[in-house]
């Protein structure tokens, strides 16, 4: 009986960015036809939606530049979006993540305090004298009904936060 071989094919993979380079196939008509619709969405944006581990997280912090903490990350290529290189060492991160966000599964805590991860999102995009920060992350805790339980403990780390609380208060961003 003869030994059983694989052959090997030495084939380099072909890396495609534009919209030349994507298969068009029934199953993703639909896709296709709402992302070439762009800029023109209904809402000015999309919803990204999948099964668990298809990638969505995965391609949406690659697409807000979220992965370059991670130890060992390395870019290779090119990424594209609203023309630009997202990294382009002059673009402005914090400009493209006005344009490209993302809805955590868990809540994202950053480390610092409840008062600080409220306004996080104001700093970048509100009157750059902050004279109303005050009074719009207790406007904002108010309306996800934390601000009782947190007023006292505006200062503390937001890693204090029950799971809860720190979902209400990823909410907060959303609404300074």
């Amino acid at each position: 009986m003869a030994a059983n071989r694989q052959l090997v094919l030495d084939l380099q993979p072909h890396t495609a960015f534009g919209r030349e380079d994507f298969l068009a196939a029934p199953c993703n008509e639909a896709a296709l036809a709402w992302i070439e619709q762009w800029p023109d969405w209904p809402a000015g944006g999309v919803a990204l939606w999948g099964p668990p581990g298809s990638g969505k997280s995965t391609m949406l912090r690659m697409l807000c530049r979220m992965n370059e903490r991670v130890p060992g990350f390395q870019v290779e290529g090119q990424v594209v979006v609203l023309g630009r290189d997202i990294h382009d060492p002059a673009l402005n991160v914090y400009e493209l993540r006005k344009q490209v966000g993302m809805v955590f599964q868990k809540p994202c805590v950053f480390p610092q305090s409840i008062y600080e991860n409220v306004i996080f999102g104001l700093k970048f995009h509100a009157i750059p004298n902050g004279k109303s920060f005050p009074e719009r992350s207790e406007r904002a805790l108010r309306d996800v009904f934390l601000w009782d339980e947190v007023k006292d403990r505006l200062h503390d780390p937001a890693h204090t936060l029950s799971q809860g609380q720190q979902i209400g208060r990823a909410s907060c961003r959303e609404r300074v």
